[in-house]
């Protein structure tokens, strides 16, 4: 079963981030961007290069790093 984009609200994110995900139509999670999220850890300070085909998730992988550094006062 595909990792819903509210549950990323447990990971740390804003609920408001969250519902802007979702108002642009993010639902669920990509199985490549659930296995960055799960097994790599890129969001707590783990670098991480995604190497993956096109339409495969590597961009909203990219928004999930971009939006924690902001939701933490960093620079992007």
């Amino acid at each position: 079963m595909p990792v819903s984009v509210d549950q990323l609200v447990a990971h740390g994110f804003s609920q408001a981030t969250v519902d802007a995900w979702r108002r642009r139509g993010t639902d669920a999670l990509l199985p490549l961007q659930e296995k960055a999220l799960k097994e790599h850890g890129f969001l707590h300070g783990t670098s991480l290069l995604v190497f993956a085909p096109t339409s495969s998730g590597k961009t909203f992988v990219a928004e999930m790093a971009a939006a924690r550094h902001l939701e933490q006062s960093h620079r992007v």
